[in-house]
């Protein structure tokens, strides 16, 4: 869980839990919350240092699905997010 993270101090996984909300937002139409989400994941990554496309290459395992499109198309700043933001 995010909370869990936080105890933890376990930045990555926080950051791959809040894209994961993300992507729901964005599969659920909602994508002001989408774009809220994936700019906290965005934010993440750039604390941690890590590239946001390269959030999962230390961990290919982890990743979403390829039809999980929101967290791309964001980084894209393509349709939908640049009217939600």
């Amino acid at each position: 869980t995010i909370e869990g993270s936080d105890m933890q101090g376990n930045l990555r996984f926080k950051a791959c839990s809040i894209r994961g909300l993300g992507e729901v937002a964005f599969a659920r139409g909602n994508f002001a919350v989408a774009a809220q989400r994936f700019a906290e994941t965005r934010s993440l990554c750039t604390e941690m240092g890590v590239p946001a496309r390269k959030l999962y290459s230390c961990s290919p395992f982890y990743t979403l699905p390829d039809r999980f499109e929101g967290w791309v198309l964001y980084l894209e700043c393509r349709s939908p997010f640049t009217s939600a933001i």
